[in-house]
This record gives C-alpha cells, structure tokens and sequence, in this order.
C-alpha cells in the first residue's frame, strides 16, 4: 500500500503540474516568459523552507556525513562517463554539451528524489535527502559552470569569475541556509512545533513546490521537439537508470552502509533519479541546445515515472 501510495501521488502531482503550466500557456493565461521568475520565487521561498523544517527534526549522526561525500563522487564519476559518451553521437560541440548537462544532472531535489523520499520514509527521508544534495550548488557553480561555457556556440565565452561570483549568490544557494539552520537547531535540540505537523506544513510546502516546479516545466514543453532527439534517449537512459544507479551501491557498500536501510536507502533512490530541469536553465545561461536539453529532460522524466519509478515503490522498498 506505501508503494502504491508513494507511485499514485508522486505521478499526480508530477503530471498535474505538467498538465497545468501547459495548458495555461495553450490558453495564453500565463506566457513562458513568466517561467523563471516563478522558479525564482519557489528557490527563494520555498526551497530553504523546505530544507529547513525536513532537516530540523532529524537526530544528527556522523554517518549522515558520508551522504554528500557519495552525491559528489557518484556525480563526478558520471560526468566523466557521459562526456565520453557525448562523443559516440557525432553531434556538434554544443550538442555534445547539451547531452553531458542531461545525463549528468538529476533531479534529486524536492521535485523529485527528495520526493519520493518523503513518500517512502516521512520526513526523515525528505531531510536525508537534502542532506545527501548539500554541496550540490557549489558543484554546479565550480564544475558545471566552467564545463558548460568550454561547450558554449557563442561566438565570446562568458567571462567565468563574474559568472561563479553570480552563482554563488544566486537565490539556490539559500538552499545551503535552510539546511545550516536545520542542522543548527537539530544539534541544538531545539524543540520542533508540534502545530507544522498538526497541520501538515511540511507535506503542503513539498506538494506544492513540486506542482509549481512541474508548472514552469509545462510552461516551456514544445512536443513537437521530442522526436527529434530520439537517437538519444537510449543512451542517456543507460547513463542515468544502470550507470548511477550501480555506482551508488558500490560506493553505499564501500562504505558501509545498508541500501535498503536509513540514510543508505536515500543514497541509492537518488541514484536512480532522472534528469534535471537545471540542464535546461545551465543550457539556456550558455548558449547550449535548450531545445534538445528540454526533450532529454522530459522523456528521461517520463522514463522514470512509468518504468523506474514503480520499480523503486513496489519492488525495492
């Protein structure tokens, strides 16, 4: 039944966020241009909230520690195997980069892996899971910022120290505050108000986070882009579904945790999460192929949800 439950809502909200941001557009209720300033405001407000109120109420262990350390390993490892295999497709310089950002980012935020983590184990598994993604801004500004202007079409590269410096105070990064907070009052033991689970604050906030995220998502979708990448998705699905999923188990057994145990068990869901929006967005601030990065993200998205996705709720948890 947890699984069940886990798979229907999941796909309910994931779908109906879809759904809703696409026909909003169809209708000219709400114009595409809108899209990263809502994005905006759900990084802002939304997401440190998030991060803050899941991780607060966890009992901080020292092993909790060896979640980033497997996030940052597991990405780097796939990153140098999807630039590898960017060149087995004959695609041009910008392609190329498009198709490493796709298979290299997940999507392991509260939009997705985090989750399905909720789902699974509460909000215990909700703050894991922001713990196991805490370095992930930094990375993205020191390693894929750099990575995606070296794969740039424009004509002059973006300077990259105004760039890293934009990054690091952009409003993701507030991420980084919730989860200090929440760690702070955690080791503090500050007492957690009982009125957030009285009222479910924190199954409201993820809710309706993630319908919004998947809005702006629909906002964007063109499916008449979808065909054209097709000899792709193949790839990027071995990449992101056999690849990541393998490499987290090692590193969990290595070291020593339990795959189908706390906090080990939200290391390996968030191995098998599907590609990024961030793809998409990074493409868009370097001249990449956002057409291509949007189809990638989408049927990568749709992969997970009708065949990875009920593996993950009914067969291994």
């Amino acid at each position: 039944m947890q699984g069940l439950n886990t798979f229907l809502v999941a796909l309910a909200v994931i779908i109906g966020g879809v759904l809703c941001g696409y026909l909003l557009r169809r209708l000219r209720i709400i114009d595409e241009c809108h899209g990263p300033r809502i994005s905006l405001l759900v990084m802002a407000v939304g997401v440190p909230l998030i991060t803050w109120l899941s991780v607060w109420p966890i009992a901080i262990e020292s092993r909790f520690t060896l979640l980033p350390v497997i996030q940052i390993l597991s990405f780097l490892v796939v990153l140098l195997i999807s630039v590898g295999l960017s060149r087995f497709h004959g695609l041009g310089k910008t392609d190329r980069g498009t198709f490493v950002l796709a298979c290299a980012l997940s999507n392991q935020g509260y939009t997705m892996g985090g989750l399905v983590c909720y789902f699974l184990f509460g909000a215990i598994g909700l703050g894991l899971s922001r713990i196991y993604i805490a370095f992930w801004p930094p990375l993205i500004v020191l390693v894929l910022f750099p990575l995606a202007n070296s794969y740039s079409g424009r004509s002059g590269k973006k300077s990259m120290g105004p760039v890293i410096f934009e990054g690091i105070w952009h409003v993701r990064s507030l991420s980084m505050v919730g989860l200090g907070m929440g760690i702070a009052f955690s080791l503090l033991k500050v007492p957690y108000p009982r009125w957030t689970e009285t009222y479910h604050l924190l199954k409201i906030l993820v809710l309706a986070a993630t319908f919004v995220s998947f809005g702006v998502i629909g906002l964007s979708l063109h499916p008449d882009h979808i065909r054209k990448y097709s000899g792709l998705y193949l790839s990027q699905g071995f990449v992101k579904f056999i690849i990541a999923p393998l490499l987290s188990l090692l590193l969990i057994v290595l070291f020593g945790l339990k795959a189908r145990e706390l906090p080990g068990a939200v290391a390996l869901i968030q191995g098998f999460m599907p590609a990024a929006v961030n793809s998409v967005l990074i493409g868009n601030l370097f001249g990449l192929n956002t057409r291509m990065a949007s189809a990638l993200f989408v049927v990568n998205t749709a992969i997970f949800l009708v065949l990875v996705l009920p593996i993950l709720a009914f067969v291994i948890f």
